[in-house]
């Protein structure tokens, strides 16, 4: 069957209406669920993870997020004035990259898995206390970034 242009136009405007209409009906079953619409933007680099987390779990964006949000440290969403944080590993205990550099690359693997498993700390705040240490890359660069990290824990 054939539609003329006008038709056609008619159809589209129907279904686009419709659409919107079904679109607007799930955000208020998600409000009535007690959930709250977030808009942000974010870096190539967190797209790359969250992708891969969502890969790899099969849940969606927002169940990913949320989840993240949730596990955040004690410290971030804490009130209170006496904020517990875990002191930093010593520079001692890490081998210089030169010396041995296994020995440094198991350090530095063990760390990365610590303060991600444990400590929960995204990549980028791990490669910011990575800087603040002066700790060498696997390459021997002076700066770590978060891309650097993941890279390191994908292969842990």
């Amino acid at each position: 069957m054939k539609y003329t242009e006008q038709e056609l136009a008619e159809k589209m405007k129907k279904r686009l209406a419709s659409e919107r209409d079904r679109q607007h009906r799930w955000r208020l079953r998600q409000k009535e669920k007690g959930l709250q619409p977030i808009a942000g933007m974010v870096s190539k680099e967190a797209v790359r993870i969250l992708n891969a987390e969502k890969e790899i779990t099969g849940e969606t964006t927002s169940t990913i997020l949320e989840k993240a949000i949730l596990n955040l440290p004690s410290t971030i969403t804490s009130t209170s004035e006496d904020i517990f944080c875990p002191a930093p590993d010593l520079l001692s205990d890490i081998p210089s990259p030169k010396e041995n550099s296994m020995e440094y690359k198991e350090s530095i693997f063990n760390r990365i898995k610590k303060m991600r498993r444990e400590d929960n700390l995204p990549f980028n705040e791990i490669a910011k206390i990575f800087n603040e240490e002066g700790l060498k890359t696997l390459s021997g660069d002076a700066v770590w970034d978060g891309k650097n990290i993941y890279s390191i824990y994908k292969k842990i």
